[in-house]
Parts: structure tokens; C-alpha cells; sequence
């Protein structure tokens, strides 16, 4: 994943993370610890596909969801990637 991909899944997962009104705390509970969390979220550190795993759960998200913020944005993309593999 380049580092502009990288940044823009951080920031979709911090903005999912305060739509849905998911505490520090509660990242915490999964096994992140805040200082990790929010270094990944600066774009500090990379983040390991268990902890992004949590975290999706966690809001309860699809990685395309997080990757592209919105349910809408993600099944645009997932139609047009269908409709490229079934032409």
C-alpha cells in the first residue's frame, strides 16, 4: 500500500471512529494501545492487518468502506471493479 493510500485509510478510520462515538477507551479494550493508535493515525507507523482488523470490527466497518470512507464511494468502486472483471 503507497503512503498517500496509507494516510487516507488512517484518516477515514479516525473520522469513522468519531461518527460512531468509539472512546479511546475502547480501542484500548481491543488491544491498541492510544499511543499506537494515534501514531498510525499521523501516519508515524504502519499498523498490522490483526490491529486493522480489530479495528474495522471495532466501527464496525469494510476495509473498502474504510479505504474509500463511504458505503456509497466503496460500492461504486466495487461495481466498476465487477464490471471491468466481467467484460
Amino acid at each position: 500500500m503507497d503512503k498517500t493510500t496509507r494516510l487516507t485509510l488512517a484518516a477515514n478510520l479516525a473520522a469513522g471512529r468519531q461518527q460512531k462515538n468509539v472512546s479511546i477507551e475502547d480501542i484500548e479494550r481491543i488491544g491498541i494501545s492510544k499511543s499506537r493508535y494515534y501514531r498510525y493515525i499521523n501516519g508515524e507507523v504502519d499498523i498490522t492487518v490483526a490491529d486493522l482488523h480489530k479495528l474495522l470490527e471495532l466501527l464496525s466497518m469494510s476495509f473498502s468502506e474504510a479505504l474509500y470512507h463511504t458505503v456509497e464511494e466503496a460500492d461504486i468502486i466495487q461495481n466498476r471493479e465487477i464490471s471491468v472483471l466481467t467484460n
